[in-house]
């Protein structure tokens, strides 16, 4: 140790023993009446090096008696074992979609001694550079208005701010990413500066500052915003916007827009990626109306001929309405009677508005569209007729939906919103997957699924259409099973009623297992059951943040140099991620010999869920294992722990070196012997 250090330490030692024997001498009272507590022993004691004070503490008192200062013994607990190191994470009660991060906004913490250098942090957030550079273009020509303003009132000129930076004493250090556009930027200050002649000091100096000044305070460098100068058409403040009445159809467009077609909520934010937006529907409707009862006396069940019916006159809100609920409301069987419900008008005049063709050109400008076909193919009012009735349930299904039951191989749900039958630019026919419930395409296109027709066994074997093809009941398809009965809130914890109707809607009634968090006998932290189960029982979701694979690529390469992963294939265009987001589930260990739960991708009422279930009987207690059905490549994720009692099958190759190895061995043991 070095010599300066010890004395540094002595003299710190001898000046505490000062402190405290001044301290002795000014209560000298306290110490004589608590002789018996303290004494010169325990201070040697404490000045020992073998015995640490670890048994007194000082505490303020203002009510005692001998002064305001006493001494009690402290408490010795006994050694606590720490609990296991876990990575915090919020609570979800539902999947929530995120959009991909491809902007790095800070530099991840990958513990002490590792190198990023094998993240390749430049490549995988390159495309969000170029993305960001986009975006201060846009900022640069905002600001340009205010630098013409400001150089202004400081008595500098643009002339000035290029020979600034033409000048030698001028260092800018521009990154790699903007090295082309500084060299573009440096021709566009020789093009536009006054003169070639260098700066003199006290100009130079003033510049210095200003732009010191501008690139600290403002969210662009000034030399990107200086470029854009002369593009800018006005150099001026922008002129106070004229506030607009606003429009009948805004809102009528964002209810259409924002309605999500799978839970019915505006705004969701569960499916969002999943929706495919409405596009532009023709005025046709090629399916005829069905054949209802008469809204009111004037329907237009109650009269066959319109010629002598005069037409009313229409605002211009009223168009506006009429247009956004034909483009909402264009597959319903009575269009002109939900309509005439919000508009002060009866069913004739608007089925009248809608064939006539000045609403067709509105109706064509109003929604942007190229062509507008006829509200009817032969050009006339709308008629009721009955449809066709609906193919039968047990028509086999075309061969080409063979990808519907494998998650992995198909994409998440893109409903069809074509009219007629599904052709090859059907996105369900490329998808090779069944129209669902939210396809526009006819009611007997021989693709759409028609749910199962199960009764007896409850919807509880692979004899179930639902169960066969890894989806869950429909409510609104599935009407033998009583599924929508056991979705039911009043039946929800009727278990002796739910026993005897459909058993394929677990995920959808969210009545998972109790599930408690505790160290675990594997590593770190486990997932324990908190009740007896039996086989095949549902125990819970795994839920997490909804992301692509492109997200998940980016976000791996962080994981596996930290050497956690709670990421968990969905599709074959997302997966979820449970490590920022995420439930219990996220905390079940790994078993590949002896797992007792697996977990199931299903269709539910749309989109996909991922749902554990047990594999045999588990009792109150056990820790929930399952195979993380990770490969070779991937096992450095799996702790080393768990893979020393739960090691992976050897390869062939490994078995004949095993071999080889055990032969040589014994048959060195029998040359030593002989």
């Amino acid at each position: 140790m070095d010599l300066g250090k010890i004395q540094f330490s002595e003299k710190i030692n001898q000046v505490i023993q000062n402190a405290f024997m001044k301290f002795k001498l000014e209560h000298a009272e306290f110490f004589k009446a608590n002789s018996n507590i303290i004494d010169d022993s325990l201070i040697s004691k404490a000045n020992s090096s073998e015995e640490k004070i670890n048994f007194y503490a000082v505490n303020y008192n203002s009510s005692s008696k001998t002064g305001k200062h006493i001494f009690q013994k402290c408490i010795i607990i006994e050694n606590v074992p720490a609990l296991p190191k876990y990575k915090g994470n919020m609570s979800l009660r539902l999947n929530v979609i995120k959009n991909d991060e491809e902007t790095l906004r800070f530099i991840p913490y990958i513990g002490e001694g590792n190198e990023d250098s094998d993240l390749n942090l430049h490549e995988t957030f390159e495309i969000k550079i170029k993305i960001q550079s986009k975006e201060e273009i846009l900022e640069s020509i905002d600001l340009s208005n205010i630098l013409v303003k400001t150089i202004s009132e400081c008595g500098i000129t643009l002339p000035m701010l290029y020979n600034y930076y033409l000048d030698s004493k001028t260092n800018i250090i521009v990154s790699q990413n903007f090295k082309e556009e500084w060299s573009l930027f440096l021709k566009h200050c020789k093009k536009n500066s006054a003169t070639k002649v260098p700066l003199d000091e006290k100009s130079y100096y003033i510049l210095n500052i200003f732009s010191s000044s501008w690139n600290y305070y403002m969210p662009v460098e000034l030399w990107k915003t200086l470029q854009w100068v002369d593009k800018t058409p006005k150099h001026h403040a922008r002129e106070k916007t004229v506030v607009l009445k606003p429009s009948s159809s805004d809102p009528l467009d964002s209810y259409s827009q924002l309605l999500c077609v799978f839970c019915y909520m505006n705004g969701c934010p569960y499916h969002d990626s999943f929706i495919t937006r409405l596009p532009t529907l023709s005025l046709e409707t090629e399916e005829p109306y069905l054949k209802e009862t008469p809204c009111s006396k004037t329907c237009i069940l109650n009269i066959s001929d319109f010629k002598d019916i005069p037409q009313s006159e229409w605002t211009s809100d009223e168009m506006s309405i009429l247009a956004s609920s034909v483009k909402v409301l264009n597959t319903s069987s009575k269009l002109s009677c939900l309509i005439a419900l919000g508009l002060n008008k009866t069913c004739i005049e608007v089925s009248m508005k809608i064939n006539d063709k000045s609403f067709k050109d509105f109706f064509k400008n109003f929604w942007n569209i190229n062509d507008v076909e006829n509200i009817s193919k032969s050009n006339k009012t709308i008629t009721y007729q009955k449809v066709s009735t609906k193919r039968k349930r047990w028509t086999l299904y075309p061969d080409d939906c063979d990808k519907s039951g494998i998650s992995t191989e198909r994409t998440e749900l893109k409903p069809c919103y074509h009219s007629g039958l599904c052709d090859e630019n059907c996105p369900c026919v490329q998808n090779r997957v069944f129209c669902e419930k939210f396809c526009l395409c006819p009611d007997d296109c021989p693709r759409r699924w028609l749910g199962c027709l199960c009764k007896a066994n409850k919807c509880s074997t692979w004899a179930c259409e639902c169960v066969k093809w890894k989806r869950e009941c429909d409510p609104d398809i599935c009407i033998a099973c009583d599924s929508a009965e056991a979705l039911d809130p009043i039946n929800r914890y009727n278990f002796n009623r739910l026993a005897l109707i459909c058993q394929n809607v677990p995920i959808q009634q969210g009545l998972g297992c109790r599930l408690i968090l505790g160290e675990s006998n594997v590593s770190g932290w486990g997932l324990f059951i908190g009740e007896s189960v039996k086989a095949d029982k549902f125990l819970g979701e795994y839920k997490g943040e909804i992301i692509s694979h492109n997200e998940s690529e980016r976000r791996g390469k962080l994981y596996d140099k930290i050497g956690i992963s709670f990421l968990f294939n969905l599709n074959k265009n997302h997966v979820v991620d449970a490590t920022r987001m995420g439930n219990k589930f996220r905390y079940a260990n790994h078993s590949r010999k002896n797992p007792n739960c697996f977990a199931r991708v299903s269709l539910v009422n749309g989109t996909h869920r991922i749902g554990f279930y047990a594999i045999r009987d588990i009792k109150i207690g056990e820790e929930l294992l399952f195979d993380y059905g990770y490969n070779q490549q991937t096992i450095h994720l799996v702790p080393l722990d768990l893979w020393e009692k739960d090691k992976p099958e050897s390869s062939d190759k490994d078995k004949k070196k095993i071999k080889a190895i055990k032969e040589t061995k014994t048959k060195n043991n029998e040359k030593k012997s002989k």
